[in-house]
């Protein structure tokens, strides 16, 4: 009967201390699958963005070749496994291929549906990105003044938001806000008054809260309305790619 006691007492013990890490464990292991979900996304734009930017204009061919242009323009994009939008004024650039993406991407990584990448043309200030400079059918995305921006969406999943309040759970932005770029290049769309934003926000040099904003071109695109529109919660990274090889030499003695 003693020994009885004992092994239960030990028993006792054991299940008591596990319920006390169970919580802890719990959340580690829900935060994991949401920075699962998030690497998903950002190996997908990552991979697209470095491929826009290997296709920058080469010193070589504007010096020397007397090109102006580069081999894409605005709405160029890769969604589901297949590139999308790959006609620039009626022009389908056969490099521009599915394959070629794919060599950007991760060893092993498999096409995932639903995230959308694709590029924007600038030019003006931030608040004139009503429509990319190419929208009239002019060649822009190599301009000297032009600013190309990849962009990259996708419908945060169900499971992944508090619909009571329509933000993502709290283990979600838990592990957005240890993402790199969180707040300025990568975050999920708020609405507010002004319009969308990043969220997260960054601190500038006067130690505001500034939050970045999603252009209007891009909140009007019709991908973005599909899978972004009706208040839909989505991930979305916005990034500037060098859109010209800088000539080092040149700019040094412009200085």
């Amino acid at each position: 009967m003693y020994l009885w006691v004992i092994l239960a007492t030990f028993v006792v013990a054991i299940l008591s201390y596990n319920l006390s890490v169970r919580p802890d464990t719990d959340r580690a292991f829900n935060e994991t699958k949401a920075q699962t979900v998030i690497a998903k996304f950002k190996a997908q734009h990552n991979a697209f963005a470095s491929f826009i930017y290997a296709r920058r204009l080469s010193l070589t061919d504007a010096q020397i070749g007397g090109i102006t242009t580069v081999k894409y323009c605005s709405g160029v994009g890769y969604a589901n496994g297949e590139i999308i939008g790959n006609s620039c004024n009626g022009f389908t650039d056969p490099s521009i291929t599915k394959e070629a993406v794919g060599n950007y991407m991760p060893i092993g990584y498999k096409a995932q549906t639903g995230i959308y990448s694709k590029v924007f043309c600038f030019k003006g200030e931030a608040e004139d990105y009503t429509k990319t400079c190419d929208a009239d059918g002019v060649a822009c995305c190599a301009d000297t003044d032009a600013k190309v921006y990849v962009v990259s969406f996708q419908t945060i999943p169900s499971n992944w938001i508090n619909h009571t309040t329509n933000t993502p759970t709290t283990d979600m932005q838990v592990s957005m806000a240890g993402t790199k770029g969180y707040g300025s290049t990568f975050g999920f769309n708020v609405r507010e008054d002004t319009g969308q934003h990043i969220s997260g926000g960054v601190i500038d040099n006067e130690k505001h809260l500034v939050y970045r904003p999603i252009y209007s071109a891009i909140l009007s695109d019709p991908d973005y309305t599909s899978k972004c529109g009706d208040n839909k919660l989505c991930f979305i990274a916005i990034q500037q790619v060098q859109n010209r090889e800088i000539d080092y030499q040149t700019q040094e003695e412009e200085e």
